[in-house]
Order: structure tokens, then C-alpha cells, then sequence
């Protein structure tokens, strides 16, 4: 005996994928065919009285929402299976949008559902959880989810797909590519200034993720803290080690994925990632492992580029040529101060965001900077191999534009500024 809930926004794809796995074995209970809270109330009773599997196909966003059924259920001697529906709520809208009739809600609606969403957690009374996600083919991908017990939210045991396991491999692939230590040198400064913030103490714990090649890792450790780096680029690993031996600074660096970090919970006083877990394909599980590695009472803080800053704006002009993955949320939504807190919500006690800028200073001219991200930045460098010869000349021509047009030096040098949003959110 079963109870499944399907927890996700309208658009999520809920429907269909009781269709296609439960439509002959279970009873599906959803208020939008119902129509009204007592007739579903009936429904649901009937079928934990005759002992019959069912699904709660509604959005079940709220924990208390969602608490009713549990109770209810357990008391029955039911198993509690619920299935959360990745939150890509640009592709939700869409197909929210080829609707008819009553089915179609506003889009004001649908952000409104958004905001409410809490991620479910075993705390609740699942016996079992489960991710779900949509491919480019549409195609479902479930991935078990197991949490710890007292874990607000945690996903250290995640199943992987064929579909995701590609994907994570062409994103190690891209920042392999080329040598990001180039780049990052040009705005190792502002990275400073970012940890000269936090004011660390000496002895505090730290983990810095999506380390690259130590640019928060290295001023962390001068600081006197006991840092920790973790990034999922080997090469990234190795320059960091290089550079932080250079300085006499011991610091340990790990290979690692942003989504499925390799500590044991509330193992650092801070938690710290500048333009590094922003893209991971899953903000759902990077929020949630950011989250879980940080004590209570510690901080994480993150460093995003915005949408509509330099490096944004750049982003956008290269989805013009290459498009970017399917169903894969925009990182630049990190830089949405709605989207931050609805992401860290179930984990934190205090939140607080901040534009800032950070600027990148290069000693030749913006020409020569395009060609500079052509040689060692690794999106830069994939996104022009997957084009034509025009193509490659038209991306060029745009990039250079930006640069020249954003360009404040004029002794031909380079010195452009770009906005970032800085989070800091106290563990709860």
C-alpha cells in the first residue's frame, strides 16, 4: 500500500509523468478535475479505507500541505513515496502556456507558486524520495534521493542518468579546456576584496567551491583559516595546489561536484564559491549541499554574476550562436535575489544580498582580450569549436564590440567592470 505525492509547479510535467508510470496501478486524486477540497477529501479517505494505491497529483508545494496526506496515510499503514519535479521555471511557463481553458493559469499564478515552494524532505514522513527531471527529448530521469536524518535538506547519495552523467562530462570538459588561471588572474583582486569582507578568523573552517585555481582558496588561507578547495576541474586542482605551494600556504584541494560534495555534514564554519557553483546544472542540489556542509550559526557566502552586468551580457551574446543546454536552468538566475532565497529558504536563518562589482584589467587592447578568452577560457574556447567559419567571425565581432564598448582605460589597455550579486546566508 502506497501513498505517492508529486511535489512541483504547475508545468512541471506532473501529469504527464503519471501517464506514463501509474496510470494502471493507481488512483489519481487532483483537485483541478475534482474541483472542490471535500470531494477530494472523500476520494482520498475511500481509497486509504479499501487499501488502494493513489497519487496526489496537485502541486503540494507547502510542507503543511503536504502533512495532512502524511498523517493521514501513516495512521493507515501506508508507504509514503513522494517525487519532487525540478523547478526549471522558464520551461514550466512554457508549457504552462500551451494550455487550454481552465488548465492554463496566469503566469503571475505560476511565479506566485514558485515562491511557495518548499523542497521536500524526509523529516515530513517519506519512506522514500525521488528526483525528477526532464530531458531535451522529453524524456523523464528519476534519481533516488536519500537524506540524513536531521538534514534540512541533503542529496550526498544521488543516482546519476546516462543523460546527466553526459552532461556532467561535457561541463568538465568545458572548464578543462584552455587555462582558466589566465583569466582568473585578472580580477584576483576583487576576489580578494570579496574575502577581506568576511572577515575570517584565523582556525575557521572553510570550504571554498568551484574553487578554479585559488582565488578565494589563497587570500582564505593567508587569512589563518583552515581552507579547503573543491572543484570538478583536475587541471583547475593542480594550478591551485602549484599556487598555493608557491606561497608556503597549506591548503588541502579535492576533486569534487558542487552537487554532491565530498564532507560530512556542518563540516565548515564558512562556505564560500565566487562564479563557480552558479553553474551547476541542478541549483536545487548545489543549494542544498552548500547548505548541508555548513555548520548551524556558520555562513555561506556566494559571489554571481548578474544578468544584467558585463559578464551577463556577454553570456547572452554567445547564446545568440551556441545555444546553451536544454532544461538546464540559467546560472544567471543566482543573481536573482527572489530565486536566492527561495533556493536557500529551508536552510538558512538570515539572508542578505548585495551588488558589487569586480573589475577585469588586462594590459592590451579589447581586441586582444577576445582572443585571450579565445586561448584559455574554456566556454569561450568550446563555444567557437562549435562553429562555422561565419559563425566564429560574427561571435567575434560581438564580443569585441562589448569589450571596446565597455572598455574605461584609454591608454590601450583593458579595464572593464562587471556587477555581481554577493550572498550571505547565516546556516540555520
Amino acid at each position: 500500500m502506497e501513498v505517492v505525492i508529486f511535489v512541483g509547479i504547475q508545468g512541471a510535467g506532473k501529469s504527464t509523468f503519471f501517464k506514463e508510470r501509474f496510470f494502471d496501478s493507481h488512483i489519481r486524486i487532483n483537485l483541478d478535475m475534482l474541483r472542490t477540497r471535500h470531494r477530494e477529501k472523500l476520494i482520498f479517505e475511500a481509497c486509504l479505507e479499501a487499501k488502494q494505491k493513489l497519487v496526489l497529483d496537485n502541486t503540494n508545494l507547502r510542507i503543511e500541505e503536504r502533512e495532512k496526506y502524511i498523517v493521514k496515510a501513516k495512521e493507515s499503514g501506508f508507504k509514503i513515496i513522494g517525487y519532487y519535479f525540478q523547478t526549471n521555471l522558464a520551461k514550466a511557463i512554457e508549457r504552462n502556456n500551451r494550455r487550454e481553458g481552465k488548465a492554463k493559469i496566469s503566469e503571475k499564478g505560476l511565479l506566485g507558486a514558485f515562491g511557495r515552494l518548499q523542497i521536500p524532505n524526509f523529516e515530513e514522513g517519506f519512506d522514500e524520495l525521488f528526483y525528477v527531471w526532464i530531458t531535451g527529448e522529453n524524456q523523464f530521469v528519476i534519481e533516488e534521493w536519500k537524506n540524513k536524518i536531521g538534514d534540512k535538506i541533503s542529496m550526498t547519495t544521488v543516482k546519476t542518468s546516462p543523460e546527466m552523467d553526459a552532461l556532467k562530462s561535457k561541463l568538465k570538459a568545458t572548464w578543462t579546456a584552455g587555462d582558466f588561471g589566465q583569466i582568473a588572474q585578472s580580477f584576483a583582486s576583487g576576489a580578494a576584496e570579496f574575502i577581506e569582507r568576511l572577515n575570517l578568523q584565523p582556525g575557521m573552517r572553510v570550504l571554498d567551491v568551484a574553487c578554479g585555481t585559488g582565488n578565494l582558496t589563497l587570500p582564505a588561507a593567508r587569512a589563518g583559516a583552515t581552507v579547503t578547495g573543491v572543484d570538478i576541474a583536475p587541471n583547475l586542482i593542480e594550478q591551485a595546489r602549484a599556487n598555493a605551494e608557491a606561497e608556503g600556504l597549506k591548503i588541502q584541494f579535492d576533486e569534487g561536484d558542487a552537487e554532491n560534495l565530498p564532507y560530512e555534514d556542518a563540516s565548515f564554519d564558512a562556505v564560500v564559491t565566487m562564479f563557480g557553483a552558479m553553474f551547476a546544472p541542478r541549483p536545487e542540489l548545489a543549494a542544498a549541499e552548500l547548505i548541508r556542509v555548513c555548520r548551524p550559526g556558520g555562513f555561506i557566502a556566494m559571489a554571481n554574476w548578474t544578468s544584467t552586468g558585463f559578464v551577463g551580457k556577454t553570456f547572452k551574446a554567445v547564446a545568440k550562436y551556441v545555444a546553451p543546454p536544454p532544461d538546464i536552468p540559467s546560472p544567471l538566475l543566482w543573481s536573482d535575489e527572489a530565486t536566492v532565497r527561495e533556493r536557500l529558504r529551508d536552510g538558512v536563518s538570515e539572508l542578505k544580498t548585495t551588488p558589487r562589482n569586480i573589475t577585469f584589467k588586462y594590459p592590451f587592447a579589447p581586441v586582444e582580450v577576445v582572443e585571450h578568452f579565445r586561448d584559455y577560457f574554456g566556454p569561450t574556447v568550446k563555444a567557437f569549436a562549435a562553429l562555422d567559419e561565419n559563425g566564429q567571425a560574427a561571435l567575434q565581432h560581438d564580443l569585441e564590440r562589448l569589450w571596446t564598448e565597455h572598455n574605461r582605460a584609454t591608454d590601450g589597455t583593458t579595464e572593464v567592470e562587471s556587477e555581481y550579486l554577493e550572498v550571505i546566508a547565516v546556516r540555520a
